[in-house]
């Protein structure tokens, strides 16, 4: 979360730091997962061996911008990738599958 949901963050009355209850069982399915995922795109040379999991998933979650999420999200997945992956191409490929939205509305 960013500044701007200082607001959010008072009225649900979440603490940083904490999950809060609910959350807990899809973040422990979600995270395990995509950690054994994100390390094997590591040994494979995909993802920079600096990179963390945990920062991709902070850095893509602070992006709000609707208008240029797209190009957001590129520039995340070309900070992370090593120059082995195509960030355009692979932003580009999910659109056109439909996993990721070309625009959003925060």
């Amino acid at each position: 979360m960013i500044n701007a949901d200082n607001q959010f963050i008072d009225i649900v009355g979440l603490k940083i730091g904490w999950s809060p209850e609910p959350i807990r069982p899809i973040r422990r399915a979600f995270e395990t997962p995509f950690t054994d995922m994100w390390v094997r795109c590591q040994r494979e040379g995909a993802i920079r061996r600096s990179a963390h999991p945990r920062d991709a998933i902070d850095m893509a979650g602070s992006v709000r911008n609707g208008e240029r999420r797209l190009q957001m999200l590129t520039m995340v997945v070309a900070g992370f990738c090593t120059g082995a992956v195509d960030a355009e191409a692979l932003v580009h490929d999910m659109v056109v599958s439909g996993k990721l939205k070309a625009r959003t509305s925060f």
